[in-house]
């Protein structure tokens, strides 16, 4: 029988910063490349693994105070040597299906609908 958690204990860190209180949604993703090497007596499609590739996607309250969402962001959006870290159980680092990117934060955007409260989001991308 499957143990549902709920999301609220997820910690997402970005370069050790706990961006958590800004934050409400996390999104991880993982892909890796194939390489097909099927050859004329093949019968089926043959492939060979290749490189893998990440991506963490975060939304959340802008707020433009210091030490806050927009500050943190705006130093890292150039750098590409960042980590990122989502620990869907919250807490330390051994918590369940740890996902960690080391790479450039590529787009960092405001959002601001009339029915709610300013937004941002982040996305970075990068290796494990």
């Amino acid at each position: 029988m499957p143990t549902f958690r709920h999301g609220k204990k997820t910690a997402v860190l970005l370069n050790g910063t706990d961006m958590s209180p800004f934050l409400n949604e996390a999104t991880t993703t993982t892909e890796i490349e194939t390489a097909e090497t099927t050859a004329f007596s093949d019968d089926d499609k043959t492939y060979i693994v290749g490189l893998s590739d990440g991506t963490i996607s975060t939304s959340g309250m802008f707020d433009s105070t210091a030490g806050a969402s927009d500050e943190v962001l705006r130093g890292l959006i150039a750098n590409d040597d960042n980590t990122f870290t989502v620990l869907p159980e919250g807490g330390g680092l051994g918590g369940l299906d740890l996902c960690r990117r080391r790479g450039l934060v590529e787009e960092r955007a405001h959002v601001r609908p009339v029915e709610e409260h300013g937004g941002f989001l982040a996305v970075a991308e990068g290796r494990h």
